[in-house]
């Protein structure tokens, strides 16, 4: 079997209602712009996958066609060296080309992805991610409504100029839900201080307290609260902070994401396979390393934004917490899907449960797409 041909397209997603991204405060979005790529072969077997749209999908594209097309779409650890070569000419653009070679494996097995990389299990707890500032009684009003739907837990965006803004919001959700969901609070400073856009900047003594005042509300984690770089920072905050530390979804490369295991930067490493290195890992020739004081490295499941957690302390262990949601009664129902709009993962009362359907589960039309290589 060899690779024929690879295309790109672009699809434009209109949003239901305007959106105020809480990391870019003076932006407004009216949608979303989607990248898909598809693989195919002389088989008659194709991959496709897809992310949002971040601008040199078609240049990256027609650049990996070169040297993938013509190959055995099988040897992706082969194909992941590829990308990396190509990474620092097209970012991460070039990541979904892995993940639509792993789609092609998948259906060459039978088997779906989860099963290939391990299947630790087939249903993950789902949190509903907000992705707006909103007033603390809004906010109070958005959670009880997803708890009604079935979410167990809640992560909260706390992007506001003042600590007593952020933690009016977290106090406002655990008064309206009690017990009944796990909250989680992202504040998005990983490359804010580098963006071309208002809001605060978060220093280590905003995000130490920060961390002190959620916990009194019994907060799972803290995302990104220092820059993506900030290695001794994060490492200090992490020390000192009563709620574990969360983050790494936007480091770029292996040798980051190694550096902030060794140096005990996060509790929980997010990872990002359409930002930071794919599925493949570090390649055959590098290992994920222990971190101190860390017997070894768990990857107990991945959201449905693809990242995927990995637990890197023993002195304390945030991940078991997260994978004990609190329980909701069956009666609570999640918000129908059209046929059309349906996942191929059936959603159960707080958790996703993966079908068995092979590779990603997932299907293109031939449509109008962007060809690098044989037509």
């Amino acid at each position: 079997m060899r690779i024929t041909q690879i295309r790109t397209r672009q699809v434009d997603v209109a949003l239901p209602a305007p959106f105020y991204p809480a990391w870019a405060p003076s932006r407004v979005e009216t949608q979303i712009r989607v990248a898909y790529v598809r693989i195919d072969t002389d088989a008659g077997v194709y991959g496709i996958a897809g992310h949002e749209f971040y601008g040199a999908e078609e240049q990256c594209v027609a650049r990996v066609a070169r040297d993938l097309v013509g190959e055995d779409p099988l040897r992706i650890e082969k194909h992941a060296g590829t990308l990396r070569f190509l990474w620092p000419y097209f970012g991460t653009a070039v990541w979904f080309v892995e993940i639509a070679l792993w789609d092609i494996l998948g259906k060459v097995a039978g088997l779906p992805l989860y099963r290939l990389l391990g299947n630790v299990r087939d249903a993950v707890p789902a949190y509903a991610s907000t992705g707006q500032n909103r007033t603390p009684a809004e906010r109070a009003d958005d959670a009880r409504r997803l708890r009604d739907e079935g979410f167990r837990a809640i992560k909260l965006r706390i992007h506001n100029e003042t600590l007593a803004e952020d933690i009016a919001q977290v106090a406002a959700v655990r008064k309206a839900v009690g017990d009944g969901m796990a909250i989680m609070a992202d504040a998005n400073q990983t490359d804010v201080h580098d963006a071309p856009f208002p809001g605060p900047h978060w220093s280590y003594h905003r995000a130490l307290e920060t961390a002190r005042a959620l916990a009194d509300y019994r907060v799972e984690w803290l995302e990104e609260p220092l820059p993506r770089h900030d290695y001794e920072g994060l490492r200090r905050l992490r020390a000192a902070s009563p709620v574990p530390v969360a983050g790494g979804e936007v480091n770029q490369g292996f040798a980051e994401l190694e550096r902030l295991l060794l140096d005990g930067c996060y509790d929980i490493l997010q990872p990002d396979v359409t930002l930071c290195e794919g599925c493949s890992g570090p390649g055959p020739s590098r290992r994920w390393p222990t971190p101190p004081r860390c017997s070894s490295i768990r990857t107990p499941g991945a959201t449905p934004s693809a990242r995927w957690p990995i637990c890197t302390s023993r002195r304390r262990s945030p991940i078991p917490r997260t994978l004990r949601f609190p329980t909701i009664p069956r009666r609570s129902r999640a918000p129908s899907t059209s046929r059309r709009s349906r996942p191929r993962s059936s959603w159960t009362t707080g958790w996703f449960r993966s079908r068995r359907r092979p590779a990603s589960g997932l299907s293109s039309r031939t449509g109008s797409l962007s060809s690098g290589g044989k037509r």
